[in-house]
Order: structure tokens, then sequence, then C-alpha cells
């Protein structure tokens, strides 16, 4: 039975699609926030800040860099999003910018879990 190709498959598919839900919720959420209050500005920053770990860990996996390589870039990217959704959470934001912020967040779980899983399924075929 040849399941080692199609769960590889699986998860990089997963991790790709969580990637570029991540990269336009990130950009979007970017763009729609004014930046007149300082807590939104600090938001604005940290979300570049995530965008960058994203960007990083695209050129990991389009580079075939090593796993550590690609599960330490998805786990800065984790690391960002969820201090940006400690912020966010005792801030004076509105319901939408939290609702954005907790849904990258969960979007780079998926990213962090998918490219776990990937690796894993890499490792044993």
């Amino acid at each position: 039975m040849d399941a080692g190709p199609t769960l590889n498959y699986d998860h990089a598919a997963a991790a790709a699609k969580a990637i570029a839900d991540l990269d336009d919720i990130l950009h979007g959420t970017m763009s729609a926030l004014p930046r007149s209050v300082t807590w939104q500005r600090q938001l604005i920053a940290q979300l570049d800040d995530a965008s960058k770990h994203l960007q990083i860990l695209r050129l990991t996996i389009s580079l075939e860099r090593s796993g550590d390589e690609s599960k330490g870039a998805s786990q800065d990217l984790l690391r960002q999003l969820r201090h940006a959704l400690a912020q966010v959470t005792g801030s004076r934001a509105d319901q939408a910018t939290r609702g954005a912020v907790v849904l990258a967040t969960k979007l780079a779980e998926k990213v962090d879990r998918s490219i776990a899983l990937y690796l894993s399924s890499r490792a044993t075929t």
C-alpha cells in the first residue's frame, strides 16, 4: 500500500491552504485598521512582523530547507501571533479586529500542525 505520498501531499496541501488564508487575513486586517490610536499602530506592527515570519516560512518550504528550519519558522510565526492576540485581548479593539487576530492565530496553529505532520510523514517515507 502506498499511503506515504498521499499523506505527504495531504499535509502539504493543508499547510499551503492555511498559509494562503493566513496571508490574506494578515494583509486584510493591516489594511483595514486605522493608525490613529497607539494600540492600532502596535497591532499593525505585530501583524507586519507575523507577515515577515510567514514569508520566511514560505522560503524555508520552497527552498526545501531542513525540517528544523521549517518547524522553527512555523513556531516563530505562531509565537508572534499569540503575542498579538494577547495584546488585542486586553485592548479596546473592536470585535472584528479581535476576531481577525483569533482567526489568524488559529490558522497559524493549523500551519504549525500541518508542517509537523508533513515533516513526520516525510521522515517515515
